[in-house]
């Protein structure tokens, strides 16, 4: 018996095997592409939860439940020169019910009506600074996880809602009296 050699190795099968060289090459071509494609979809996936404007908590009971007050209205901070005329707001969401506390500038003419219901007020005093304290009640539910249903005094309405995760602020299209249209954030008291 001679044994024959040749240059490309032969399977049992007596069919050349493949360059091992082009082999590897195939291979690590097709790794570096498998992780290319798990960056790429890591990469989507992450985006797709980071990306402005799409909330990380949605709206429950649980996670709306306590005392807020109003940081800002349309971008401007509340206060003595805020121009939205509300100087400090501060509301309670507990069991389906939200319970208000609204301080409000005094205005030129005293014959101007609140945007309450009359049904939604329980109290109506002054400050001795002149402002107008004005405590209002009313019941809520959270529909969707998006927004809030409320129902103030005769007024029914939605109001669209989130928490921004990193702040905590639960952001509303505007304040949830409906006194003054803009984005309304409200940070958690403690």
């Amino acid at each position: 018996m001679s044994a024959e050699f040749s240059s490309s190795p032969v399977s049992s099968l007596g069919k050349p095997l493949p360059n091992t060289a082009a082999v590897q090459r195939r291979v690590r071509i097709q790794s570096v592409l498998t992780v290319l494609c798990a960056a790429a979809i890591l990469a989507v996936s992450c985006y797709r939860a980071l990306r402005p404007g799409k909330p990380l908590i949605s709206l429950s009971a649980q996670t709306v439940a306590g005392t807020w007050e109003l940081q800002s209205l349309d971008g401007q901070a509340l206060g003595k020169k805020s121009n939205s005329g509300i100087v400090l707001q501060r509301i309670s969401l507990r069991d389906g019910r939200i319970f208000g506390e609204t301080h409000l500038k005094l205005t030129a003419d005293p014959t101007q009506p609140l945007p309450f219901p009359d049904e939604s007020v329980s109290k109506v005093e002054s400050e001795p600074s002149g402002n107008t304290v004005v405590r209002w009640n009313g019941t809520y539910s959270v529909v969707d996880g998006k927004r809030f249903a409320l129902k103030i005094g005769k007024a029914a309405f939605f109001i669209p809602a989130h928490r921004d995760p990193q702040t905590l602020l639960l952001s509303c299209d505007n304040d949830l009296i409906l006194n003054t249209q803009g984005t309304a954030l409200y940070r958690p008291v403690k």
